[in-house]
C-alpha cells in the first residue's frame, strides 16, 4: 500500500516518536518491508527514478537465530519477548516452485516474463547470488481434468515445450514415483524448476543497492504523517528500531505482507484475514537424495487431494530435504482441518513460532509416502 502526501489520514494514537532534526535525510520514497515484494519494489523503484531521486529500503534481514530460518518454518517459542522474533519472512526458506504454464494465462504469461529476468537480477546484483535451479516441472492431474486441460491451453498460447504423459509413460518416465489412478502429466523440461526465496530477496536487495538505494536493516515501529512547520510540506517520518531512530520521507510504500497490520504503519488496519498454512520438510539421506536427484518440482490436484512436492534441496544446516505443501479435499473441493483463520497479530506470531499442527503433519507424511 502506498501513502503518500495527500493521504487522508485516521487519527494516530498518541505517540512517543522522537522529533527530526532540521538536518535530517529526506527520502523522495520509503519502501517498508525486505522480503520478497519490497526487495523487489526497491530494485525497480531505483530503475524508473529520475532526477537522484533518494530511496530507502526498511527491514531486518533474516537473523541467524531466527527459529523459522534454517528450518523453513519450523520453530520455538524461546524468545517470544525478542522483538526480532516477532517478525517473520515466508521467503526463509530455499525451495519455490516456478514454472511457465498454468491454468490462467495470465498467471502463465507474467510467470514467463519473470523466469526471463531471472539472469538480468543476477547480473545486477554484481553476480553475488545465484537462486535458480532448472529441474523441470511436472503437473499432475485427472486426464479430463481442468488443471491438465487449461495448462495445455496455455502452453500451446505461449509456446512452451511440454511432453504429455499419459499414465503408463507417467510410470515410464518417473518410476521412483506413483500419483493417483487416472492421472496424466504435463512435463515442462526447460525453464522451470524452482528458486530460493532467500537467495531471491538477497540478490534483489543486492541489484537495489548497486542501483543506489540505500538499506536500513532495522524493523520499522511506526509510520506518521507531519507538516512542515515553516513552508507547510507534508511528509512521513518512520521510526526504526530499539533505538527508534527517526527518519523521513516523502512517500511511504508498505510491503511488510502478513505484518502490515502488526505495527502502526498503516492509517487504519487493513481487513485482512491471515489463514494457517504449513509445509513439511522430509529429511533425506544421502542415498535417497541421490536416486531423486533428477526429480522436477511437482504440483499434483485430483478430486480428492492437492499438492506440490520441491526436489531434494540442500539446507544451510546442510540437511537435504524433499518439501510438501497441500491437503486432502472434501466433496466440495474445500481443504479438510479446523478452522485455519486467524483473528490477532498475536496469533500469526504464535503460529510462525509454533511446529504447525501435529494432525496435519500426520497426514502430510502419509500423503508424501503415498507418492
Amino acid at each position: 500500500m502506498l501513502l503518500h502526501s495527500s493521504t487522508n489520514l485516521a487519527p494516530q494514537p498518541r505517540t512517543t516518536m522522537k522529533p527530526t532534526t532540521a538536518d535530517a535525510r529526506r527520502y523522495d520514497l520509503a519502501i517498508i518491508g525486505k522480503g520478497m515484494m519490497g526487495s523487489a519494489a526497491a530494485r525497480h523503484a531505483a530503475k524508473i527514478s529520475r532526477d537522484n531521486q533518494q530511496i530507502v529500503l526498511i527491514g531486518p534481514s533474516e537473523p541467524s537465530s531466527d527459529p523459522c530460518s534454517a528450518a523453513g518454518g519450523v520453530g520455538n517459542s524461546n524468545s517470544r519477548d525478542d522483538a526480532s522474533t516477532s517478525i517473520f519472512g515466508a521467503h526463509h526458506d530455499e525451495g519455490r516452485i516456478t514454472r511457465r504454464t498454468d491454468c490462467d494465462p495470465i498467471w502463465a504469461e507474467l510467470a514467463s516474463r519473470s523466469i526471463s529476468r531471472y539472469e538480468e537480477i543476477v547480473q545486477e546484483s554484481g553476480g553475488k547470488q545465484e537462486f535458480y535451479s532448472q529441474c523441470g516441472h511436472l503437473a499432475v492431474g485427472l486426464d479430463d481434468g481442468d488443471m491438465i486441460s487449461k495448462r495445455r491451453q496455455t502452453a500451446e498460447l505461449m509456446e512452451v515445450e511440454c511432453a504429455c504423459l499419459d499414465e503408463a509413460a507417467l510410470v515410464d518416465e518417473f518410476p521412483h514415483l506413483t500419483f493417483p489412478q487416472g492421472c496424466v502429466g504435463l512435463h515442462e523440461k526447460k525453464d522451470s524448476g524452482y528458486i530460493s526465496a532467500r537467495g531471491l530477496v538477497v540478490a534483489q536487495t543486492a541489484a537495489a543497492q548497486t542501483l543506489g538505494v540505500h538499506v536500513i536493516d532495522e524493523i520499522a515501529n511506526r509510520v506518521e504523517k507531519r507538516i512542515c512547520e515553516t513552508n507547510g510540506d507534508e511528509y512521513f517520518c518512520i521510526e526504526v528500531g530499539p533505538e527508534h531512530t527517526v527518519i523521513e520521507a516523502n512517500k511511504v510504500l508498505v510491503a511488510a505482507g502478513a505484518f502490515c497490520n502488526a505495527r502502526p504503519l498503516l492509517p487504519k488496519k487493513l481487513e485482512l484475514v491471515p489463514i494457517k498454512t504449513q509445509t513439511v520438510h522430509f529429511v533425506l539421506l544421502e542415498d535417497d537424495a541421490e536416486r531423486l536427484k533428477d526429480m522436477p518440482s511437482i504440483i499434483v490436484k485430483n478430486d480428492e487431494l492437492w499438492a506440490y512436492i520441491l526436489p531434494p534441496i540442500r539446507y544451510p544446516d546442510g540437511t537435504i530435504r524433499l518439501k510438501l505443501g497441500g491437503s486432502y479435499l472434501d466433496p466440495y473441493g474445500n481443504e479438510y482441518g479446523p478452522n485455519r483463520e486467524m483473528h490477532s497479530d498475536q496469533e500469526v506470531v504464535d503460529w510462525y513460532q509454533s511446529n504447525g499442527s501435529e494432525d496435519a503433519m500426520r497426514t502430510m507424511e502419509n500423503m508424501l509416502r503415498s507418492f
